[in-house]
């Protein structure tokens, strides 16, 4: 590797470092406000409505961490959950959860794709399986927005080329 390169590799791996700082720190004490809550976390990537309160989504570079903050319906931090784990993807329903409940559960997808002789829309999440395999969850949607099937294998981002 050139010096060049180096140089950016360090700088890019700095900015990847430093843009997850401030989400991977200690929770907020719960009841802290909304202007706290942006002062700690910065903006949120999206916002969904939950019962009385909401989803503040916090999706993260190469989107591996997305976290969503629940605040109530003053808009108090109440908790604080990384959703791009296996458990939150089992929670999604084939045949039940639609693209908003997707959402709410683990935000917006890294990827967009069609699958044409299915007629699905594809949402593909990056992800850390058991904190150790890059991969990426795969959820298909039919016309009408339902989820039809789910299907997650590695993430051919960090395949090595040679």
């Amino acid at each position: 590797m050139t010096i060049k390169r180096l140089t950016f590799a360090g700088l890019f791996l700095s900015a990847i470092i430093l843009s997850g700082c401030t989400i991977f720190g200690p929770d907020l004490e719960p009841g802290a406000d909304e202007s706290a809550i942006i002062a700690r976390y910065g903006k949120p990537t999206a916002v969904y409505p939950d019962g009385d309160g909401a989803l503040l989504e916090y999706s993260r570079f190469l989107g591996q961490h997305t976290w969503m903050i629940r605040v109530d319906e003053n808009g108090h931090f109440v908790s604080r959950e990384q959703v791009l784990t296996v458990e939150k993807f089992d929670s999604i329903k084939v045949g039940e959860d639609d693209m908003q409940s997707v959402l709410r559960i683990v935000g917006q997808p890294a990827e967009k794709s069609f699958l044409t002789l299915k007629d699905y829309t594809v949402w593909s999440y990056r992800y850390k399986e058991q904190n150790a395999w890059n991969s990426m969850m795969h959820i298909k949607f039919d016309r009408d927005g339902i989820v039809r099937d789910k299907e997650n294998g590695l993430d051919r981002l960090y395949l090595q080329r040679n």
